[in-house]
Formats: structure tokens, C-alpha cells, sequence
């Protein structure tokens, strides 16, 4: 049944009160969900990257000119602080197992499942099903972002929450936490560097070896100078997350004029499917 924007017109107006009430009714129950739901709140921290581009000396710079000699095999610049790119320390912010030993040393789980977790115990509680890592993980994801801007390469990490001042908290947190933990691998990981090779000067009677090997030496100890230094290590925070105040999520005026159109569409569609039904039993 075709129907014109005339008989739409003429089917509405003989029928406006339904049209009124199915509408009325719709956009009454959007205002009232607005208003009882959760509200929910964003909170952001911006930040940019400490990675700097390897020199010739340093990482696989390095690492091929001392295997030119045979004394690479044993020296792990691998772990060096070249290694911890931006790709990879956003990676580690996000990994499965930083999430989870940060929310629970934290005691962050009463923010995820309030209802579950019992923040005095810092223990599930009992007679509940507990979450597996894979719904924690999931649930994660859903409230956290980390976004680059790639013409700036600003960062952007952000959550979002029912608690603010949770969210604004486990930001800034993480961050000076993942920093930590990549500068006292890079701090470790270098003393065995210079260790090994303060080692093989020892060792080798070539002149040329040891220059190599004295080259890679202080570039190593300036590495370790500036990890030992520098805490902001992987990430430098830029403007970091204050608690929101605003609420970020349900909008009541998108609610309530969704749920007025919503409602319109609804007795519009209901009055055609009625009025080709008592043309069929016509």
C-alpha cells in the first residue's frame, strides 16, 4: 500500500490524539530514564612521548659495530632505552597484565564492581561470581581510551566513569606508574650493560675493540645517567587529569528530544500498520 504525504497528513490529523498520547507517553519515560540513570564522567590526560630517534651509536647502531669485532653476542641492547619506543610503552599502559596488578594493588576493583568487592578486605566478595580477567580486561576497554594525535603526536588517555574522582586517580597514577616501571627496567638493563662491557675492555688487547667498546660504554652510561634522573621516563604528562565535574554521559536534552521523535515515529508507523490492515479486511 502506497501511502502519500497527503493521506499521511489526513491519517495523522484524524488520529492526533494517539499521536499525542503514544508521544507524550515515550518522551515522559526518556526524561525519566535521564534522570535516574548513572551519570557518568570523563576524565582526560594528555601527554607526549620522551622517545628520541637512535643515533648511530646507540641501538642496532651499536649493536652492529660490535658484532663487527665478535663482542656483541653477550650485550643486550635490547632492553636499552631506544628500545622502549612510544608503540611499546603505550602498549605496556594498556597490557593486560599492568591493568590487573594496577587495579587490584590499588584497590581499584570497588570502582569496576562495587557490588562484588569488598574494599575493606581488598578481597571478592563471597557467594559472587568474580569476574575472569577476560571481563575485567573487556570492561577496561570499554571505559579507557589511548588515542595519538598523529599530526601533533599528543596522546590522549582518558576514562570514563560514575566515580570522577576514580578516574581522574587511576590516569594519573598509571602514567607515573608505567613511567616508573620502564626506568627501572632501562635502569637495570643498563647497569648489566656496562658491567659486561666494562668486562670486555678488560678482556681484549685491540685497540680498535676498545675504542668501540669505550664508545658503547658512554653512550650507556649516559643513558643510565638519564633514566636515573628522568621521571618522566616513557611519557611526559602535558596537562595532566583533574577531577571532572561536569558529566559527561547520559545527555537529558538528547534523551528527551530522541525520545519525542522516537515516540512520533512510533504512533506514525502504528497508525499506518493499522490503517492497511482495515484496508485488507475491506
Amino acid at each position: 500500500m502506497e501511502v502519500s504525504f497527503r493521506d499521511l497528513f489526513i491519517l495523522i490529523r484524524h488520529n492526533i490524539k494517539i499521536v499525542i498520547a503514544v508521544t507524550f507517553i515515550t518522551s515522559c519515560i526518556g526524561i525519566v530514564y535521564a534522570l535516574i540513570a548513572t551519570p557518568i564522567y570523563k576524565a582526560d590526560l594528555y601527554m607526549i612521548s620522551t622517545e628520541k630517534s637512535a643515533t648511530s651509536l646507540t641501538g642496532g647502531g651499536i649493536q652492529a659495530l660490535a658484532s663487527q669485532f665478535g663482542i656483541g653476542g653477550d650485550l643486550d641492547m635490547s632492553n636499552s632505552s631506544t628500545i622502549y619506543t612510544k608503540r611499546v610503552a603505550m602498549k605496556i599502559l594498556t597490557s593486560r597484565e599492568f591493568t590487573l596488578n594496577f587495579l587490584e594493588k590499588n584497590n581499584y576493583y570497588q570502582y569496576l564492581y562495587p557490588k562484588k568487592w569488598d574494599s575493606v578486605n581488598k578481597q571478592w566478595k563471597e557467594d559472587i561470581v568474580i569476574p575472569n580477567h577476560e571481563l575485567i580486561i573487556k570492561t577496561m576497554n570499554e571505559i579507557r581510551t589511548l588515542s595519538e594525535d598523529i599530526k601533533t603526536g599528543v596522546l590522549h588517555y582518558s576514562m570514563e566513569s560514575p566515580y570522577p574522582d576514580f578516574a581522574s586517580e587511576f590516569l594519573n597514577k598509571s602514567v607515573r606508574e608505567i613511567n616508573e616501571n620502564i626506568r627501572s627496567l632501562s635502569i637495570e638493563d643498563g647497569s648489566k650493560n656496562i658491567d659486561y662491557l666494562e668486562e670486555e675492555i678488560g678482556k681484549t688487547n685491540l685497540v680498535q675493540a676498545q675504542n668501540v667498546l669505550s664508545s658503547i660504554l658512554q653512550d650507556e652510561k649516559q643513558k643510565l645517567m638519564i633514566a636515573n634522573t628522568r621521571e618522566d621516563f616513557a611519557f611526559k604528562v602535558i596537562d595532566r587529569s583533574i577531577v571532572p565535574r561536569q558529566k559527561f554521559k547520559p545527555s537529558r536534552r538528547t534523551i528527551a528530544i530522541s525520545s519525542f521523535f522516537l515516540g512520533f515515529l512510533a504512533s506514525i508507523f502504528y497508525l499506518i500498520i493499522r490503517s492497511f490492515r482495515e484496508s485488507e479486511q475491506v
